[in-house]
C-alpha cells in the first residue's frame, strides 16, 4: 500500500509539472505572438499615418495644380483624364489606397481581438491549471500524511507482530512443559490402574461366583414360587368351590340344614390341612427369601453387581428382583384374603350350626 500511494503521488506530480510546463510554453508562445502583433499594428498605424499625410500632401498639391492649370491652360476631357499625371486619377488611386489600407486594417483589428479572446482563454486555463495544481498539491499534501499515518500503523503493527510472536514463542514452552507433565501423570496413572486391576483380579473372581450362584439360587427359587403359585390356584378353586356350596346351603330347605352343615364340615376339615400346609409353605418360602436378601446385602450392593456383571444382565436381575418381590406381595394379599374368606365361612358355620 505505501508502494502504491507513492506511485500515486509520483504520476500526480509528473502530471502536475508536465501541465505547467505546457501552460507556461503556451504563454509564452501567446506574449510572444501579441508583442509582434502590436509592433505590426503599431508599424501599419504609423505607416498609415504618414501615408494619410502624404496623400493630403498629394491632394493639395493637386488641388492646387489643378487650379493653376485650369487658369493657364484650357481642359482637355479625353486623353489628360487618362494620364498617369492627371489629378483625378492620382486622388482615385489613393482613395484605393485608402479603401486597401482600412481593409489591411479592419481585418488586423480583428484578427487583434481573435488573439486578445484566445489571450483571455489561455488566461482562463492557466488560472484553472493553477486551482487544479493548488488542488492536486493539498491532495499530495493529503496524501503524504495519509502516508506518514499509514508508515505508523505500519511500524505499530510491525511491532504488536513481534510481541505477538514473543507471546506465542511463550505459550509454545509453556505447552510443552504441560505436556510433558500431562504425560508423566499418565503414565503413573496407567500404572496405578494396571496395579489396582492385578490387585482386584481375585476378588471380581469371587463376586463372579457369588454372582452364578445368586442366579441359581434365584432360578431355583423362582420354579419354586411356579409350584406354590399353581397350588394357590388349586386352593383359590376349592375356595370359590366352598364359595358356592355356601351359597346353595343358603338356599336350602331348613329340613335338609343339617346334612348340609355337616358336608360343609368335612370340606372344611378337608381344605384346612391343605391350608395349613400351603401357609407352612408359604412361611419357608417367605424365609428363603430373607435368608436370599441377607445373603445379596453381605455379598454386595447392586453398584458392586454393576462393576462385576455386564449391564444387560445386571438390568435383567434388577427386573427380576423388582417380579419376584411384586408377587411375593400379590401372594400375600391373595393369602390375607383366602384367610379372612376362611374366617367368614368359620363364623357361618358356626351361625349356621347355632341355627340349626
Amino acid at each position: 500500500m505505501r508502494r502504491e500511494i507513492r506511485h500515486l503521488a509520483h504520476s500526480v506530480e509528473d502530471s502536475i509539472v508536465s501541465k505547467v510546463n505546457e501552460l507556461s510554453s503556451a504563454l509564452l508562445d501567446t506574449s510572444n505572438n501579441i508583442h509582434c502583433l502590436n509592433s505590426k499594428i503599431q508599424a501599419y498605424r504609423q505607416e498609415q499615418n504618414a501615408a494619410v499625410e502624404v496623400l493630403k500632401e498629394n491632394v493639395d498639391v493637386c488641388l492646387r495644380h489643378i487650379s493653376s492649370r485650369e487658369a493657364t491652360t484650357p481642359l482637355q476631357l479625353t486623353s489628360a483624364r487618362d494620364s498617369p499625371t492627371n489629378p483625378w486619377r492620382m486622388v482615385r488611386d489613393k482613395e484605393a489606397t485608402i479603401l486597401e489600407l482600412e481593409r489591411k486594417n479592419d481585418h488586423l483589428r480583428a484578427k487583434h481581438e481573435s488573439v486578445q479572446e484566445k489571450l483571455k482563454e489561455k488566461s482562463e486555463e492557466l488560472l484553472n491549471s493553477s486551482r487544479l495544481l493548488s488542488e492536486k498539491s493539498q491532495e499530495a499534501s493529503l496524501l503524504q500524511d495519509s502516508l506518514a499515518v499509514a508508515e505508523r500503523r505500519l511500524a505499530e503493527s510491525q511491532r504488536e507482530v513481534e510481541r505477538t510472536a514473543l507471546r506465542l514463542r511463550h505459550a509454545e514452552e509453556d505447552s510443552e512443559k504441560q505436556t510433558t507433565r500431562m504425560k508423566n501423570e499418565i503414565a503413573r496413572l496407567e500404572r496405578e490402574l494396571l496395579n489396582e486391576r492385578e490387585r482386584h483380579s481375585s476378588s471380581l473372581l469371587g463376586l463372579q461366583q457369588e454372582l452364578k450362584q445368586v442366579h441359581l439360587e434365584s432360578s431355583s427359587w423362582q420354579e419354586r414360587y411356579m409350584r406354590e403359585k399353581q397350588k394357590t390356584s388349586q386352593l383359590s378353586e376349592e375356595v370359590s368351590q366352598s364359595r358356592t356350596q355356601r351359597l346353595r346351603f343358603e338356599k336350602v330347605d331348613s329340613a335338609r340344614s343339617e346334612e348340609d352343615t355337616d358336608n360343609l364340615e368335612k370340606g372344611n376339615s378337608v381344605v384346612s390341612p391343605e391350608l395349613e400346609d400351603m401357609k407352612t409353605k408359604y412361611d419357608a418360602l417367605k424365609k428363603e427369601l430373607t435368608q436370599l436378601k441377607r445373603k445379596v446385602a453381605q455379598n454386595g450392593s447392586a453398584q458392586d453387581f454393576s462393576a462385576v456383571a455386564s449391564p444387560e444382565e445386571f438390568s435383567r436381575l434388577i427386573l427380576e428382583k423388582r417380579d419376584i418381590e411384586e408377587v411375593c406381595l400379590s401372594f400375600d394379599r391373595k393369602f390375607q384374603k383366602q384367610t379372612q374368606v376362611l374366617k367368614r365361612l368359620d363364623q357361618m358355620l358356626k351361625e349356621s350350626e347355632a341355627k340349626v
